[in-house]
């Protein structure tokens, strides 16, 4: 295990490096220069003299590998520098925006596990009876639905009729309850189709077989060889899903005014906060890299053969 772990980290560093490369380099092609979004955000006119001067403040008349080199090192050790559009530092601002898109993504999660794993079991037990049709016509509703309006729905019913939940911001637990399930909807529906499938191409396997043969109860059968196994092709799936998810959060945070990373990636485009771009960048990539390999560590513990295959 701790060979087939060694590989994958070793497997990340082109990635890391193409990654850093992007950040670097797509501020520095975005219209209008960093130098006129920085004074443009300071009250500054963009004038030839203040340009040239802020381009030796930020160091931006240096050569583009010496910014590179200075700005990897920074970054490798998470100081993005001082944001254009609010004057502060940029890594305590994104780091809260980032805990609270992280703790509305988790509670989607709890969501996404109670409802999509009970109806992907339940339907697989039956196929093409009375609770797969329900469940394939919920499937199909949950992935129609837009999220926005799924969201308004949701405030209009337990906000404005029956008062039951805050319709904005974060306040206590309950704020949590409607943009998560808002979030989660949609995946939801794929997830659960996706269990039940692959609980249906188990349940024929040669290994439910042998273990039916070897004279195993059917409760034994279906946790220790059939869900197990059908767990993988959901897990995968789900780690290729993450960065859809984050960025649906971003329609999720703008009707439910969540202070996440959605709505600061909004207000620093709009500002041209590229210092804040850059660390958004680096930030979700890094996420997302560390979710999808912490996914192939776990499926590998539960299939050893796919670390042998490795």
């Amino acid at each position: 295990m701790g060979k087939y772990i060694a590989k994958r980290l070793l497997q990340l560093i082109p990635l890391l490096f193409i990654v850093s490369i992007l950040a670097f380099g797509l501020v520095r092609i975005l219209p209008g220069g960093a130098a006129a979004a920085y004074l443009t955000a300071r009250n500054i006119a963009p004038t030839k003299e203040s340009i040239a001067a802020a381009e030796e403040y930020l160091g931006l008349n240096q050569p583009l590998l010496t910014q590179y080199l200075l700005w990897l090192k920074k970054a490798a050790s998470f100081d993005f520098g001082i944001s254009y559009a609010t004057n502060k530092a940029i890594t305590p601002e994104i780091f809260g925006a980032l805990r609270n898109t992280m703790g509305l993504a988790a509670m989607a999660v709890v969501w996404l596990i109670l409802i999509s794993v009970p109806l992907g079991i339940f339907s697989a037990k039956k196929p093409n009876g009375a609770f797969d049709h329900f469940s394939r016509g919920f499937a199909f509703l949950c992935a129609s639905a837009p999220s926005f309006l799924v969201g308004f729905l949701f405030v209009l019913l337990f906000s404005v009729k029956l008062k039951l939940l805050p319709s904005f911001g974060k306040k206590d637990f309950t704020s949590y309850l409607m943009p998560s399930l808002t979030l989660a909807l949609g995946y939801i529906a794929s997830y659960s189709r996706i269990l039940r499938n692959s609980l249906l191409e188990n349940m024929g396997s040669t290994n439910v077989l042998y273990a039916r043969a070897r004279g195993l109860t059917e409760k034994r059968i279906f946790r220790a060889h059939t869900l197990r196994n059908s767990m993988i092709p959901v897990i995968s799936n789900f780690c290729l899903s993450i960065g859809g998810m984050l960025a649906g959060s971003v329609i999720v945070e703008s009707v439910f005014s969540w202070p996440g990373m959605g709505r600061l990636i909004i207000g620093s485009i709009e500002a041209r906060d590229y210092p804040m771009i850059q660390a958004y960048i680096v930030i979700m990539a890094l996420l997302y890299i560390t979710v999808n390999l912490s996914a192939d560590i776990l499926c590998a513990a539960i299939n050893p053969k796919i670390r042998y295959e490795a």
